[in-house]
């Protein structure tokens, strides 16, 4: 089970910047396959209209997914979906990790298409299209830039640093993937990092 193994990797890392869902236990099934069990979390979307500052949910997951980077790991399936909230201690969690890799650095390169759309790099390609080789961490990085505008256009009303936010979006949004800067070299104004 993919996913288990990068969690209980992620897990032993005991860093504020992990943003990774906790593992609570992995049950063992008659069948002899395993179940994990992880704590309950509000699903991000249905959190960010009533969250009282949305932008700092924005930059923990910039930061959880920098430190994802950080220790090697590209997501690969950066998406609302993959995101929930603790909403008693306003922290954001990165989940979902079966489409996950382990990379030795930006210049590792993958071949086959995964992740969601609309949420995938465009180098990516499709489907049913050629499988083109590219670097999971800077497709990752684009999809992060997506999902930071989705943090603005989910929450207009809110955002302290719509314009930071919105142009720290676009940057990674490039569609030349070496001209994506590295998420931890991007600050935001005003936005308190937890």
């Amino acid at each position: 089970m993919r996913e288990l193994e990068f969690l209980k990797y992620l897990g032993a890392i005991k860093k504020p910047a992990n943003r990774t869902i906790p593992l609570l236990d992995i049950i063992k099934l008659n069948t002899g396959l395993s179940a994990i069990a992880l704590p309950w979390k509000s699903p991000l979307d249905e959190v960010l209209d009533f969250h009282e500052h949305p932008d700092d949910l924005c930059a923990q997951f910039v930061q959880g997914v920098a430190f994802l980077h950080e220790h090697k790991v590209a997501h690969c399936d950066l998406n609302p979906k993959n995101v929930v909230v603790d909403t008693q201690h306003q922290q954001l969690f990165i989940i979902d990790f079966d489409l996950a890799e382990f990379v030795e650095s930006e210049e590792t390169m993958v071949e086959g298409w995964c992740g969601t759309p609309p949420w995938i790099a465009p180098e990516v390609g499709t489907k049913d299209g050629p499988q083109p080789r590219y670097s999971p961490i800077l497709a990752d990085r684009w999809a992060c830039g997506r999902m930071v505008k989705h943090f603005v256009e989910c929450t207009p009303h809110h955002a302290r640093t719509r314009q930071d936010l919105a142009v720290f979006a676009e940057q990674l949004l490039h569609n030349d993937p070496r001209a994506r800067p590295p998420l931890s070299t991007l600050k935001f104004n005003g936005v308190v990092r937890k």
